[in-house]
């Protein structure tokens, strides 16, 4: 094939040639940017692709547009690799696929084998035992290479016929190996293995090779899905007329409940799912939900040695802390302190973060020897929590040395040394990370978890918080007093009225508390760009937080970033510039950041795409390198949903409430929004939309047996 062969086919045009520079390549997303040499010209190409190396041959898909930053570009859906047709094409390409073969070694099997050895080692790759000046290493280097070329091939012929891309049968191939044709023929669903392909993706590949729409395997793999979907909706199981009613939308046929119930019958007999009475759960949560009430059970029998002088103990805190603690705040210390597994839970202004402060000192004090670990969900919580207690704290990933790659390595074979656990913001544990943290805590742990459990619930399955609140089985203190008012802050006020299921009136609030109403959401715009400028004069922009319930609408987190940022950073364009504020979606331990975390970019390389992202106490550098952390898990963020806000506060939060997200509007949610703001908070809604968060207090009941678990209503 020449350097360059362009032509249109169909709709899009394709671009064949060489590539002579890889500018940009994101291993994570296989984007990237090449120059590509193509008829004595260097042509710029963007896309997915797998593995791009210098000398490779492509064959592009896609067109040519022009960039208003980058100028002219080929933009690419799929790219294809092909092999070499020329001597000094085979001779570069072998030269680049195994460990010391050079081009003189490559020139030797180009002149035993032929200009196409290439094709001939595909058909017989054992044609290369007889290279005796190749090791063994390189001869099975280079099969293996061929090897992979031909099966991706073969796979790509298989599922982009479906709109699936080359890059897709690259992740097949890596993930499957050798077996990877079989798979995508006999075995489709099993490709939801791979991170980033569902069952839909899946169930296309399943149709393309011929799986009948009513065959056993597509019946059971579309029962997964549902309970996985189930599990993304916060439930830990369905029943069973939820799999026969949600079965055929999926299916896009009615197989009949005789068919499901097979399937099922059958996920179970492979410990794929596992049912409890009338209850389907896949087997890993059934096992977490389980382990859970039984170590909270285990661990709330357990007493701790008594502290002699314990009253004179919170005497002498209170001394020293300059504050007399109200009746309830030293029965929440004493709970603490005496019992093996407590809850302290309450809502803003209680004196959550005292009380807390109180308990740590006064163990370390009584046990000199012990550990005391404290832990959030989240980056943010936790240094809000070393904040309060003057002692280090950390994410509850860190502190069980999570390894992606291995899971928790501090778990029940290597459990933490027992001391004072203690847990915040633990309304945001779901049963998955609950199992984690309790798998790690070996006998004679005392844990002591503290949360607002009025907040919204956690993003993953279960409510951890509120059923071992509600199953009446371990020590629980709830702060309902409120001391912040000597501040003379509404706040707190207005967040209990809210949680107290009142209708506020905003007007009569003190001056903290800023109320504009529109009758449009498209007038939310200038006066959150007002709002934010003066915020951003007075605490910077890591000092407020613009919240909305969804990302769509004229009014949602998406328009909102964007008025925002044209606003504060005007000269901001495509793509993460200087001056942007970023969040953090995803835990990267390496590089210490945490999901939630906020920073601003500070640098952009043009060259390669990575970007420098301040965080207060650290720079980290996002991009494709070997070093960096990677770039798709940053988000901007002059704006997020009051779900991403969770676990964080700001001295000015700017909340927008409208019809646009009317469906979302509900008590914990608005109570959640109020209680991120620290000095001033500033509500700008359309009229109803406050009482109709107030008066939705519909708390979407989640599947979740562990309440009745805890109190042993159901056998373990």
């Amino acid at each position: 094939m020449s350097a360059l062969s362009q032509r249109s086919l169909a709709s899009a045009e394709v671009l064949s040639g060489v590539i002579s520079t890889v500018r940009f390549y994101n291993p994570k997303n296989g984007w990237a940017v090449l120059s590509v040499h193509a008829d004595g010209e260097s042509v710029t190409a963007v896309g997915p692709v797998v593995n791009p190396r210098e000398g490779d041959e492509y064959q592009f898909t896609g067109s040519f547009v022009t960039d208003p930053k980058y100028g002219r570009q080929f933009k690419f859906d799929s790219a294809e690799v092909l092999l070499p047709s020329t001597r000094k094409g085979v001779i570069r390409y072998l030269a680049s696929i195994a460990n010391g073969v050079g081009e003189v070694k490559a020139a030797r099997i180009v002149g035993a084998l032929g200009d196409d050895c290439l094709a001939k080692m595909q058909q017989d790759p054992d044609v290369l035992d007889t290279l005796t000046f190749l090791t063994e290493q390189q001869r099975e280097e280079i099969k293996q290479h061929l090897r992979e070329h031909k099966t991706v091939a073969e796979v790509s012929a298989l599922i982009c016929r479906e709109g699936l891309t080359p890059h897709l049968a690259a992740k097949i191939v890596a993930h499957f190996g050798d077996e990877a044709v079989k798979v995508v023929k006999e075995e489709p669903y099993r490709l939801t293995e791979i991170e980033g392909i569902g069952f839909l993706t899946a169930d296309k590949v399943a149709m393309a090779v011929g799986i009948k729409p009513d065959a056993p395997a597509r019946i059971q793999a579309a029962i997964r899905h549902i309970l996985s979907e189930a599990e993304n909706e916060g439930h830990c199981s369905l029943r069973p007329n939820d799999l026969v009613r949600e079965g055929p939308a999926l299916l896009g046929t009615d197989p009949g409940v005789p068919a499901i119930a097979e399937a099922v019958k059958t996920l179970i007999e492979s410990e794929v799912l596992v049912r409890d009475g009338d209850d389907i759960y896949l087997t890993e949560l059934y096992e977490a939900e389980t382990k859970v009430a039984e170590w909270v059970r285990a661990m709330g029998a357990e007493k701790p040695a008594p502290i002699a002088n314990l009253e004179g103990l919170i005497d002498a805190s209170e001394t020293q802390a300059g504050i007399a603690y109200h009746p309830k705040q030293r029965e929440a210390i004493r709970m603490a302190l005496t019992s093996g597994f407590s809850v302290l839970t309450g809502g803003p202004g209680t004196g959550k973060s005292t009380i807390t402060r109180a308990i740590v000192s006064i163990y370390k004090a009584e046990n000199h020897a012990k550990p005391v670990y404290l832990c959030s969900p989240t980056g943010r919580a936790a240094k809000r929590l070393s904040e309060a207690t003057g002692e280090p704290a950390s994410t509850i990933h860190r502190l069980l040395g999570y390894v992606p790659e291995f899971g928790f390595t501090r778990n029940e074979a290597d459990p933490l040394t027992p001391g004072l656990l203690l847990v915040d913001e633990a309304s945001m544990i779901d049963i998955r990370l609950a199992r984690a943290l309790f798998a790690a805590c070996s006998a004679g742990m005392q844990v002591v978890l503290v949360g607002d459990v009025d907040q919204l619930p956690s993003v993953g399955p279960g409510s951890v918080l509120r059923d071992i609140i509600e199953s009446g089985t371990v020590p629980v203190t709830k702060l309902q007093y409120v001391y912040r008012q000597e501040e003379g802050s509404g706040i707190s006020a207005l967040a209990h009225q809210v949680n107290a299921g009142q209708i506020p009136e905003l007007a009569a609030f003190p001056k903290d508390v800023i109320a504009h109403t529109i009758q449009t959401p498209e007038e939310a715009l200038p006066l959150v760009v007002k709002y934010a400028k003066e915020a951003y004069k007075e605490h910077g922009l890591l000092g407020f937080g613009v919240l909305a319930p969804g990302h769509k609408g004229s009014a949602g987190v998406k328009a909102l970033n964007e008025a925002i940022r044209n606003a504060l950073n005007p000269g901001a364009g495509k793509g993460f510039c200087p001056g942007d504020k970023v969040m953090v979606v995803k835990n990267c331990y390496p590089h210490d950041v945490f999901n939630g975390d906020l920073g601003i970019v500070r640098k952009v390389n043009d060259e390669d795409g990575s970007i420098e992202v301040d965080f207060g106490d650290q720079y980290v550098t996002f991009g494709a390198g070997e070093y960096d952390a990677p770039l798709d898990i940053l988000q901007l963020a002059f704006a997020s949903t009051i779900h991403k806000a969770q676990g964080g506060e700001f001295p000015v939060c700017i909340v927008v409430l409208t019809r646009q997200h009317w469906i979302m509007l509900q008590r914990n949610l608005l109570y959640t929004a109020i209680t991120r703001a620290k000095k001033h908070l500033v509500i700008i809604h359309q009229p109803g939309a406050i009482e109709q968060a107030v008066c939705n207090n519909k708390i979407a009941q989640r599947n979740s047996r562990l309440a009745e678990r805890l109190r042993g209503g159901v056998a373990q």
